[in-house]
């Protein structure tokens, strides 16, 4: 939705594309003209699109997208409010939802996980993943690291675009009629207008969020997302404040959620659990599972990204300390690292439990939990250190103490020699066991 080149040493000029906002040729009209009353640099080929040219010392690209969307906010605020919600029927929805995902490093797992493990069919399926781990790395990439999952096969999805929306009905009734179909509607929304988010009131962000029900007498919607503390949690909004938050998430989607743009023009995508047949996990897979992670393939390019698998990854991480060339390390890698080891003991205790083998697995636990203690150490050392630095709640969790970056660094080495060899012992009594 944005094209700019550089104009000259100094001018700067970019296109904007506000078509999926305001299409109407005679409000954009209107549109324009209240806009040039604040900058009188802007121009407009066709309905919908905007070009605007300014100083770079007085301007940024940012600040230019800014002002476009502030002054159409306002103009559509005035000229298209949003219609009164009327409700001709009293009715209720609520899907069923597992508030304690295994993973909450991204909301692309906690919120699929949500769903998921609210299944018993699917429950043993979802047991051979979440045991090794994965590093995709782009310098474009905003996430590089990741578990080995395969969610997509067991959970269906739809992206929707804001056209695919009616434009006969909102976004209010397009939701409830999906969730009355026992479908999961994940949804954009502006955080500014959402009062159970940290950025109520205080900026413009734009983020997902999993609607899982609605109240039609109480005139609420279920959610599960980001809340306050940016803890992850469920939470309710009313119905005003999720259709002011979507329709102002058209705006200012460029605030956190810029791959709206290009790429991935999807802000709803509709989510389902798939129809799976009978699966049971075995301690065979189990094992296949770690000695691909403590044996990786080799890293290698696909299309342009770099791909490192299993403890390489680990390596990567302390590479990434030590040098400020190394691939980017955040809060978040330390937390899904932490939620790794957690997935490990899960599942060996699920398969100690099913195969009656308590004291020949008695040293593993004992020995992998002080290994995902030593995590959860390193997690909270990096927290706090966010925490002094001012920068919890931010998008850059990334500290700026090269000190405590080279002592996280050694303990992560002596960390990963550690569990190497707990678990290439435990292999030793599974092959036993088998």
């Amino acid at each position: 939705m944005f094209k700019w080149k550089n104009h000259t040493a100094d001018i700067q000029e970019m296109e904007m594309d506000l078509r999926h906002v305001l299409p109407d040729e005679e409000l954009w009209k209107q549109y324009m003209k209240e806009l040039r009353k604040e900058y009188r640099k802007v121009s407009s080929p066709e309905t919908g699109i905007v070009q605007i040219s300014y100083y770079e010392k007085q301007m940024d690209s940012f600040g230019a997208k800014v002002l476009l969307t502030n002054v159409l906010s306002r103009f559509m605020d005035t000229c298209c409010p949003l219609c009164p919600i009327e409700i001709d029927r009293k009715q209720q929805k609520i899907l069923p939802l597992d508030l304690s995902p295994e993973s909450v490093t991204y909301l692309l797992y906690s919120t699929r996980l949500a769903i998921l493990q609210t299944d018993k069919t699917v429950k043993e399926w979802l047991l051979q993943y979440f045991i090794n781990i994965k590093l995709f790395y782009n310098e474009s990439y905003f996430n590089y690291y990741f578990f080995d999952e395969e969610l997509e096969q067991v959970l269906g999805l739809e992206e929707i675009s804001y056209s695919d929306v009616s434009e006969e009905e909102s976004i209010l009734v397009y939701t409830k009629k999906k969730l009355d179909k026992g479908i999961y509607v994940n949804v954009h929304l502006d955080e500014f207008y959402l009062s159970e988010k940290d950025n109520f009131e205080r900026r413009h962000y734009v983020h997902e969020n999993l609607i899982y029900g609605y109240d039609d007498n109480k005139k609420i919607l279920y959610a599960y997302g980001f809340t306050r503390n940016q803890k992850i949690d469920a939470f309710s909004l009313s119905y005003e404040e999720f259709l002011l938050a979507f329709e102002k998430g058209k705006l200012f989607f460029f605030c956190g959620a810029g791959y709206l743009e290009k790429e991935y023009p999807w802000p709803v995508m509709l989510c389902w659990i798939k129809k799976q047949p009978e699966y049971q996990f075995t301690i065979q897979k189990f094992a296949e599972k770690i000695r691909e992670y403590i044996a990786p393939d080799e890293s290698e390019m696909v299309q342009g990204d770099y791909h490192v698998y299993g403890m390489n990854v680990c390596q990567k991480v302390v590479e990434g300390l030590k040098s400020e060339e190394g691939i980017p390390v955040d809060f978040r890698t330390f937390q899904l690292l932490y939620e790794q080891k957690e997935c490990i003991l899960r599942r060996a205790r699920y398969l100690e439990e099913r195969y009656h083998q308590e004291k020949e697995w008695e040293q593993f636990f004992n020995d992998y939990k002080e290994i995902r203690d030593g995590y959860q150490r390193i997690r909270l050392v990096y927290l706090k250190q966010l925490m002094e630095e001012g920068k919890t709640g931010q998008i850059n969790q990334t500290i700026t103490d090269d000190k405590l970056s080279l002592i996280i660094a050694g303990r992560l080495e002596v960390l990963l020699k550690k569990e190497r060899n707990v678990l290439e012992g435990l292999l030793q009594i599974i092959n036993r066991i088998i």
